[in-house]
């Protein structure tokens, strides 16, 4: 019963998300906005050219030092700022008992922990750098660029609010 509770909770909490993504999407001047994605590779490496490797054996006794791309810094203050906002909702409306689950749902820390899980899994040890030649330089034996692009891009507007979420890793 305490599973079906709790798996009842997080739907309604993606309703209340997506209820108010769509009543702000539309807005000009809406807290969620962000700016447009761009290349995985910008600021990380000079030459696309130089990032050339086949495949990946033994990983488990190698380094991996990971380069965040520009759109992940995009992409985590946009769910920042989401989460503050719907925060601020369950405050606003009396819904202290979606809180946990708005937390949940738009915790940065839950998702970078998700998104480097499957590389510590297969690595003796992952690293973050600021771009590829500091991973190598650090002495890492491969160099892996993650990039997020997290948004939201209204479709329509009121009273029939429809909204495309991206979501890119």
């Amino acid at each position: 019963m305490e599973k079906r509770l709790n798996s009842v909770r997080g739907v309604v909490a993606m309703s209340l998300l997506a209820l108010g993504l769509a009543g702000c999407a539309s807005s000009s001047d809406s807290p969620f906005s962000r700016p447009p994605s761009e290349p995985p590779l910008t600021g990380l490496i000079d030459q696309p050219t130089e990032v050339a490797r086949s495949s990946l054996t033994g990983a488990g006794d190698k380094i991996l030092a990971v380069a965040l791309s520009k759109n992940v810094g995009y992409s985590r203050t946009f769910t920042d700022a989401m989460r503050r906002q719907y925060s601020a909702w369950t405050v606003q409306f009396n819904l202290p008992h979606l809180a946990a689950d708005v937390d949940a749902v738009l915790s940065d820390d839950r998702l970078m922990a998700a998104l480097f899980a499957p590389m510590r899994s297969r690595f003796k040890e992952v690293r973050l750098v600021r771009d590829v030649p500091e991973g190598f330089e650090s002495g890492a034996d491969y160099v892996g660029i993650l990039d997020l692009d997290l948004n939201l891009q209204a479709l329509s507007t009121f009273p029939k609010q429809r909204n495309l979420h991206i979501a890119n890793a």
